[in-house]
């Protein structure tokens, strides 16, 4: 009797809760486990071979295996792995983001962006002796108890109370966030207007998923804290060093006291921090107790890691690659639109060109409510069909873009979406609101050609 030996993707849905080692869970007939990857290619147990626009959930700003980063991380590994004492390339890194980062007057490392939100809010409320913390409904600021709140709301919103987004969370610590509609300063105001002396920060994705501020939103936040006394916090470990050098902030105009950053300044390793204003930072360095601010880890400011984030920053600055990334980006949007308007589809692009996410059954986007009002599980099925041929892309999300995709991955990547749009056109996996009639008139009615 020959006993069938179990794949890679059987053994991982053994040994790890939905065959994922995060919250990116496929289909399990579509399970993926990495064998290896080189630039903007990846390759499964199975052989099979994709272009990778998941990019690690966005690390990887100069794909995989720069060889700028790569020599750096050998470079380091045969003069050490850790310290846990400042190391050359440590400092060299901080530096980078000093000169870079309009907010970032002193960094203090830990090892991903979930931290790096939970150590800034922790930071502003010792600052300004206050406990509670504003945010946006829908903003994604990490895994920590404080952080998963009104994330992905299920049931209809009661500003500006918040919604725990996991099992597990203390009553006592929702109690101490508050949130409002993105892009809504009104409610903001009010909120801070009600809230205000009791309010440490006001913490914000600058893009938020996929959706941009309106104009003005951004310098309105700095402006509310400056009234009612509370630092302004801005959640760049997506935005930062992807959309421009200087971050979602030099963009803007708008400087927060604080800043997290993390995924793009990482070179794909586990690193991240927190950054701003010297006279708040310095809280970090003094002794644990009443008198400072606790933020320590046996692996923060890693050598690898700094390492190899400050080959990718030095890389990235040489060969403008936020440049680079927002140009392949508006191309693959361009070719979306014209895709979209050909199959006769409502649909859009949202965000900006370097992490476009895809929008079915809604001409705008300007909040969370929006986002989930529009026709998600087209979305899924998009993402999941281009799967199928062989484009990486996290279904219902994020497509990022780096600085190494080329012009020919991007238009093979529309040409599949053409192929995608059509096929869910003929099986009817489209809403009707998703549907649109000659000449993109609108939805179509009983009996007009689709």
């Amino acid at each position: 009797m020959t006993v069938k030996t179990p794949s890679l993707i059987e053994r991982s849905d053994l040994v790890f809760p939905g065959g994922s080692i995060n919250d990116f869970a496929l289909p399990p007939e579509r399970r993926i486990v990495t064998d290896r990857a080189r630039g903007t290619l990846l390759w499964d147990s199975t052989g099979k071979r994709y272009v990778d626009f998941l990019l690690g959930s966005g690390p990887l700003v100069l794909g995989h295996g720069h060889p700028a980063v790569t020599r750096a991380i050998t470079d380091q590994l045969s003069a050490g792995m850790t310290y846990y004492l400042p190391s050359r390339p440590a400092v060299e890194l901080a530096e980078q983001i000093c000169h870079h980062v309009p907010c970032a007057e002193a960094v203090r490392y830990c090892c991903d962006g979930s931290e790096a939100v939970f150590y800034a809010m922790r930071l502003a409320r010792a600052y300004t002796g206050r406990s509670m913390v504003a945010k946006f409904e829908g903003g994604f600021h990490g895994h920590t108890d404080y952080a998963l709140q009104s994330f992905a709301p299920q049931d209809p919103p009661r500003f500006p109370l918040p919604q725990p987004d996991s099992r597990g969370i203390p009553a006592a610590v929702t109690d101490t966030v508050l949130v409002v509609p993105y892009n809504d300063a009104d409610a903001l105001r009010a909120a801070a207007a009600e809230y205000g002396s009791e309010l440490a920060a006001i913490v914000v994705e600058p893009v938020q998923r996929g959706i941009e501020p309106i104009p003005g939103f951004l310098a309105e936040l700095r402006s509310v804290c400056d009234r009612i006394g509370a630092l302004l916090v801005f959640d760049e470990v997506v935005t930062g060093f992807r959309l421009d050098m200087t971050g979602a902030q030099g963009l803007a105009g708008v400087t927060p006291d604080l800043c997290a950053l993390g995924k793009a300044m990482s070179g794909g390793t586990p690193i991240a921090c927190v950054a701003g204003r010297a006279d708040l930072m310095s809280l970090y360095g003094r002794p644990a107790g009443p008198a400072g601010v606790y933020m320590s880890g046996t692996l923060n400011g890693n050598p690898l890691a700094c390492a190899a984030g400050l080959a990718t920053l030095r890389v990235m600055a040489e060969i403008d690659g936020c440049g680079q990334i927002t140009k392949r980006g508006q191309q693959l949007q361009r070719g979306l639109s014209e895709a979209f308007a050909d199959a006769g589809l409502l649909a859009t692009t949202i965000g900006p060109p370097a992490f476009t996410d895809v929008v079915f059954g809604r001409a705008d986007v300007v909040d969370y409510r929006d986002y989930v009002d529009s026709d998600r599980a087209a979305a899924a099925e998009f993402g999941t069909r281009m799967l199928d041929r062989g484009f990486l892309i996290r279904p219902g999300n994020k497509i990022y873009v780096s600085a190494v995709h080329t012009s020919e991955q991007i238009d093979s990547a529309i040409d599949a979406a053409r192929e995608v749009l059509e096929q869910m056109k003929n099986d009817g996996a489209l809403e009707e609101r998703s549907l649109m009639g000659p000449a993109g008139s609108g939805p179509a009615a009983d009996g007009e050609a689709r």
